[in-house]
């Protein structure tokens, strides 16, 4: 169980985290990436806790425009598929406390998920590129210390 029902970032791990992205500066939507049941603050509010961290990720200006994978989508009646492609975007992750929002760490991650990861559920407008999301595994292995760790 969190070492704080009340969200404080302190004492002993795990610390639940909710995963945002800041689409723009106004803007921020839950992210695609799902923490492992360990970390997810959904797990954690059935025991009565709520998130001790908030990562904030936050796509790069300038990513490349190389195909780098692709998603398929049917098109209503099912028999025609429909293409959109898939980009290479870097992330400027931030990681805040949920009480205070004290930046504990920054860094940037490159989009390393694959292409079914990557791919949203609903196709995006006709023409428009998916930008291919962070991996949870490659997010959680550079969170692990605070996620994990015993925070003061």
């Amino acid at each position: 169980m969190p070492s704080d029902p009340q969200g404080h970032y302190k004492g002993p791990g795990p610390h639940p985290a909710d995963v945002i992205q800041l689409d723009t500066p106004d803007l921020a939507t839950p992210a695609y990436i799902h923490l492992p049941p360990r970390w997810a603050s959904q797990t954690a509010k059935a025991g009565g806790s709520v998130a001790q961290l908030v990562i904030c990720i936050a796509p790069l200006p300038g990513h490349s425009t190389a195909t780098t994978g692709r998603c398929m989508y049917a098109k209503p009646g099912g028999y025609n598929m429909s293409l959109r492609l898939l980009v290479d975007v870097s992330y400027q992750v931030t990681v805040r406390t949920a009480d205070t929002g004290r930046q504990l760490q920054s860094f940037k991650l490159k989009g390393d998920a694959s292409d079914s990861e990557s791919c949203p559920n609903l196709a995006p407008p006709e023409g428009e590129q998916i930008p291919r999301i962070v991996s949870a595994g490659t997010l959680v292995a550079k969170l692990k210390p605070l996620l994990d760790g015993t925070a003061s």
